[in-house]
């Protein structure tokens, strides 16, 4: 079951966010797209999600992560928890990442 309600993808707005970022052909547009439309702050806490999944795909442990990145335990848990029940996302997103 995902962890937020999946009907805001039905959303007119949300939907319109989606064309567009399926509509990037490039690392450089997707990183244009992506500077205009978020802060530092959110760049830097999406970024550290995806290698945060990453290393605890990779069998790391807490601690090494935490030394890796710099963040906190309550986080890393909160991500692995979205890695094991959330709706897909992140272990699709592995998935890509492995192709």
């Amino acid at each position: 079951m995902p962890l937020y309600d999946p009907t805001i993808w039905d959303e007119e707005q949300a939907k319109l966010l989606l064309s567009v970022m399926l509509a990037a052909n490039t690392r450089a547009q997707a990183k244009t797209i992506l500077g205009d439309l978020l802060t530092e702050k959110e760049i830097k806490d999406l970024s550290q999600r995806v290698y945060i999944a990453k290393c605890l795909q990779q069998g790391d442990s807490y601690t090494t992560i935490q030394s890796k990145c710099g963040a906190s335990a309550a986080t890393i848990a909160q991500i692995s928890k979205w890695v094991n029940e959330g709706g897909g996302g992140y272990k699709l997103m592995l998935n890509l990442l492995d192709e």
